[in-house]
């Protein structure tokens, strides 16, 4: 097949993927569509995968996560959840175009992959008029092409001809006949909203120009050189950044962990250690423990972008710089648990929200990270700190998709307002049910399951909430609105079934 064919090729499956995203995600809510859309992509790549090509084994993994993160949002009705999950699908359907055209992708440094990453993007951008052009080309080059044209240059000929008859016959046949001017008048005059027209064309027009883009990288072979060799990302030419002395490290190190340091000792003295906070501070230490969480998680992160920083930078790794590095990580492990235990102590007393749910989800996900930093730290093998923090976060996902933040957050604080025994001593044990009464589906099965036990006014507030989701969840079903199914939803509908006995 020549290059115009595959050409030809890429942009109409790019087309087809566009009117799909069209059809299904516009103007939808985001459920199966995601996952359907996100297939297609798979199947167009498959299509038009060349020949002689072979995927890395370590990049398998690739659009196994494309698709099942696509089919997250199918599951679960949770806003902030579908829109990470969303985020992930893209990046992991960039990374599957990279994989398919020939690049080892899993394999690769951090940098390398951002190199890569940003090859990706311009061939999303660039792609689909480099594919026109070799269409076009192809034209220009085929004999066939020009006998083609030349037998509809007749055709074109008689219609420049023909069309003002039609017409002139059209209109005495109006005049003559009032239904048939009627008829004519409703074929020729649509009921055609032209801002709706315009915004769907926009919209399917960018997923098909990305879509093609992406698709003419694997089809044309177009991806950088060293990167067809499997295995080879080691010797790929990456960016580059200046390299840090190991003195200038240490010295960044040793500064680091005397602060460090310095805090953990006083976690453990007042946090963990029963010492007197009033005396200390003039708070008690419901008081002292209840702040800060959000602090110590920033904290987290920022040390976690210092370590990886070094890592990257540093010119030499002897014992000292070993030895200090492995101690801000386990000295930034007491931050992380003196912040899980001032968001419990925080959650015991006020309860939980999805915010405070991703707190907690972060801190585990920090966790990991430092625990697989300090233990390829010390084997030596810091190159794959990237790929072992992307793998971190991977598995937190997947958990938190499993668990359902919203899910999780309207389980535990219905338990609190029915078992004011959870609740701390000077904690509050109502229950906000304007908070709970903005979550979406995933909270509504165990709102009406609790429904009988709440107190009023409680109830009856949580009914209204509920009867309002409950008419939303009708004018979905009343639309038809098929590409928009998701399994969270249709449990929300069948629990207020049973509710109100629609």
């Amino acid at each position: 097949m020549n290059r115009a064919s595959i050409a030809a090729r890429v942009l109409a499956a790019g087309l087809g993927v566009g009117l799909l995203a069209e059809l299904l995600v516009r103007g939808h809510a985001i459920g199966i569509n995601l996952l359907l859309v996100t297939g297609a992509m798979l199947v167009a790549i498959a299509i038009v995968r060349p020949k002689g090509i072979r995927m890395d084994p370590l990049d398998v993994w690739l659009p196994v996560g494309a698709l099942m993160f696509a089919a997250f949002p199918a599951l679960r009705g949770d806003g902030p959840l579908v829109v990470i999950d969303s985020l992930v699908v893209l990046v992991l359907l960039g990374a599957t175009v990279a994989a398919v055209a020939g690049a080892a992708v899993t394999r690769r440094s951090l940098l390398a992959g951002l190199e890569l990453a940003t090859w990706v993007a311009a061939a999303a951008t660039v792609g689909t008029p480099q594919a026109a052009q070799e269409v076009a080309a192809g034209w220009d080059r085929s004999s066939s092409v020009k006998r083609q044209a030349a037998r509809a240059a007749p055709v074109a000929r008689g219609l420049f001809l023909g069309l003002p008859l039609v017409v002139v016959f059209a209109i005495l046949f109006s005049s003559a006949d009032p239904i048939f001017g009627q008829w004519l008048e409703a074929a020729l005059s649509p009921e055609v909203d032209i801002s709706s027209l315009a915004n769907r064309t926009v919209f399917a027009g960018a997923v098909a120009w990305v879509a093609a883009g992406l698709l003419w990288l694997v089809a044309s072979g177009r991806v950088l050189a060293e990167a067809r060799s499997l295995g080879a990302a080691a010797r790929l030419p990456t960016l580059s950044w200046p390299r840090l002395g190991p003195v200038e490290a240490l010295t960044v190190l040793i500064g680091l962990d005397v602060l460090f340091g310095a805090f953990a000792a006083l976690q453990l003295g007042y946090l963990f250690g029963g010492l007197d906070t009033l005396a200390a501070s003039g708070l008690t230490y419901a008081s002292y423990a209840r702040r800060g969480f959000f602090e110590l998680l920033a904290v987290g992160f920022l040390s976690g972008a210092v370590i990886g920083g070094l890592e990257a930078t540093v010119r030499e790794r002897g014992p000292a710089y070993v030895g200090a590095l492995v101690g801000l990580i386990g000295m930034t492990g007491i931050v992380l648990l003196s912040s899980f235990v001032r968001l419990r102590i925080y959650q015991e007393a006020y309860g939980w929200t999805e915010l405070r749910f991703w707190v907690f989800a972060s801190i585990v996900f920090l966790a990991l990270s430092f625990g697989a930093a300090a233990w390829l730290v010390l084997r030596g093998a810091s190159r794959w700190l990237p790929h072992a923090v992307a793998a971190a976060g991977v598995a937190v996902l997947v958990g938190i998709n499993a668990v359902g933040p919203q899910a999780f957050v309207t389980d535990r604080n219905l338990e609190r307002a029915l078992n004011p025994a959870l609740v701390a001593p000077d904690g509050e044990a109502t229950l906000d049910t304007v908070y709970l009464g903005r979550l979406d589906a995933d909270a509504v099965p165990a709102l009406v399951a609790a429904l009988p036990a709440l107190p009023e006014p409680a109830q009856s507030e949580v009914r209204r909430s509920l009867s309002v989701f409950g008419f939303e969840l009708d004018l979905e079903a009343s639309r038809g609105d098929w590409p928009a199914w998701n399994l969270s939803r249709e449990r929300a509908r069948a629990a207020l079934e049973t509710l109100f006995r629609r």
